[in-house]
């Protein structure tokens, strides 16, 4: 359904996108992501709302477009003319470790089908292009060509079918509705906190729109330091296999347990051994010297 037109669809588009940001940020304390940016810099800003960086050093650049004008689906004309294509050239042609996406409510078939079929091909030219792609329909196979031309690709060309084999693989569409998303926050929130799940989104909310956070890495550690300060406490469920909050468990029974120089030193059976050795080696050494002397 199209947005109506003016404030309320900017508004809705701006929440969208606060959304798909904190969705990030969350899988961040899942572990799920390394780190994200918001509007990077340089470079990295072109077609790029959110740059997600996972553990294994893959870049994904991500573009949120709650919309796409009065359309309920995106045609290769709308990415064309919305600059999506010539930025996700750009990202890709970087290097091998670059992915992009687009998130949006709506329908964009074609390409989650390319998709599919770059992942599910054999990697040869003639499977690809004469079966998966010129056994399909029309408006399928327009797609593609007119895909590859647009990434500057001759379809026609063995060596640009296989480099656009590659693009497809590193292009992700995620269809995900406001509703969707809003209830996968809610559902992570719930999964990683135990305070209560409004003050945790109304925080996440105050992050992404009032702190300076505008082209810098948010990691782990300084979600961890911001959720301290505004008191919200995070969960820890039984064989939780994540790394942070094991780690501040253990960072706490240490705490707990260890006693500072200023209450005396801690009586350590082999400290007592070690001083006994150490004193027995002291008796030899003064009992040779004086037999030498006799």
């Amino acid at each position: 359904m199209p947005l109506e037109q003016g404030g309320r669809a900017d508004k809705k588009g701006n929440q969208y996108e606060i959304n798909c940001i904190i969705y990030e940020i969350l899988k961040i304390l899942d572990e799920i992501n390394y780190s994200i940016v918001v509007e990077a810099l340089g470079i990295d800003e072109i077609g790029t709302d959110i740059l997600v960086t996972t553990f294994e050093g893959i870049k994904e650049h991500q573009q949120c477009k709650a919309r796409n004008a009065s359309k309920k689906s995106w045609e290769i004309s709308d990415l064309r003319a919305r600059n999506i294509l010539s930025a996700w050239k750009v990202q890709l042609d970087r290097n091998d470790n670059r992915k992009v996406s687009l998130v949006s409510p709506m329908d964009c078939t074609f390409l989650v089908d390319l998709n599919d079929r770059a992942n599910n091909t054999s990697g040869k030219v003639e499977d690809f292009y004469a079966v998966q792609i010129l056994e399909s329909d029309k408006k399928f196979q327009n797609f593609y060509k007119n895909f590859c031309t647009e990434m500057g690709l001759n379809y026609e060309k063995d060596r640009d079918i296989l480099k656009s084999i590659d693009y497809l693989k590193r292009i992700n569409y995620k269809r995900l509705s406001e509703n969707e998303i809003q209830e996968r926050i809610n559902q992570s929130i719930r999964f990683l906190f135990i305070s209560k799940k409004d003050i945790v989104y109304n925080a996440l909310v105050s992050l992404v729109v009032t702190k300076d956070i505008l082209g810098k890495e948010i990691t782990q550690s300084m979600l961890y330091d911001y959720f301290k300060n505004q008191k919200i406490e995070f969960r820890l469920r039984d064989n939780d296999d994540r790394i942070a909050p094991r780690v501040n468990e253990i960072n706490q029974e240490y705490r707990e347990t260890f006693k500072p120089l200023q209450e005396g030193l801690i009586d350590r059976k082999e400290f007592g051994s070690c001083i006994e050795s150490i004193e027995n080696e002291k008796s030899f050494i003064m009992y040779r010297s004086n037999f030498k002397l006799l």
